[in-house]
């Protein structure tokens, strides 16, 4: 998943969600906190951009209208959380809505416009976690910094039209789908420290690049399935797991 000469002048490096999901007295902004007890909250996340290249216009990040969103299709509100310009690097923080048994889907949209004339085969955005193997055993030591890409799904698509979207995104339209860890039959199956988020193909212009992201209900299970007993869990963390971002985007 390395950069082809051709993709050399899309160098945005997005080194995203790094040292979130922390305990607040300790960090900045913490970003989900997911209970034993399947509650979660979600209170800001924090976006860095190193833009280097011509390609990207504006990434903007925008928080779904649950109410308004159905198994179908999703409804995001068209007003930005955040706004990240392509001059330098810029830090922002955005907050995702908490996770839930009852409701565990909560998709964040991060929305990479782009310049006139960009063509489909020129963009690709990777995801590099900092772990090389999957974290599955929760200790004293990681219970408040634990990597979230074993916890995290994301789908993609691209766009053709000027104006996005926003009030129908189709979710049959997200045909890209990935995530670090692999869960097959209930149980852990694989991990990939390193992951496509979108590969286009083609010379048809494209507008936009739609990358959703969302929890990964199945492979956070099967975390506190295989952590069930684990007396820290109780004594030392009040049956809560403190989430990081542990991975880099690149675009």
């Amino acid at each position: 998943m390395k950069r082809k000469g051709s993709k050399k002048n899309l160098k945005i490096g997005v080194a995203t969600l790094i040292a979130i999901f922390a305990l607040a007295n300790s960090f900045a902004a913490t970003y989900a906190w997911f209970a034993m007890n399947t509650s979660a909250s979600a209170e800001g996340m924090n976006i860095r951009v190193n833009n280097e290249g011509q390609l990207l216009s504006m990434l903007t990040i925008h928080r779904c209208n649950s109410s308004a969103s159905t198994d179908t299709n999703l409804v995001f509100f068209s007003e930005p959380a955040v706004t990240i310009s392509q001059t330098g690097i810029s830090d922002a923080y955005v907050a995702m809505d908490n996770y839930s048994d009852l409701n565990k889907s909560q998709p964040l949209l991060l929305l990479f416009g782009l310049n006139n004339g960009v063509t489909a085969s020129q963009v690709n955005i990777t995801a590099k976690s900092d772990n090389e193997n999957y974290v599955g055993t929760i200790t004293a030591e990681n219970i408040s910094a634990f990597p979230f890409s074993t916890a995290v799904s994301f789908k993609s698509a691209s766009y053709t039209s000027d104006s996005f979207p926003f009030n129908n995104v189709a979710v049959s339209s997200l045909t890209q789908t990935s995530s670090f860890v692999t869960i097959a039959n209930h149980s852990f199956s694989s991990y990939t420290d390193e992951i496509n988020l979108f590969t286009g193909s083609g010379n048809s212009t494209i507008k936009y690049v739609a990358v959703i992201m969302d929890y990964y209900p199945e492979a956070r299970e099967v975390l506190l399935t295989n952590n069930v007993g684990v007396d820290i869990l109780a004594a030392n963390n009040n049956n809560v797991i403190n989430f990081i971002c542990d991975w880099t985007l690149e675009i």
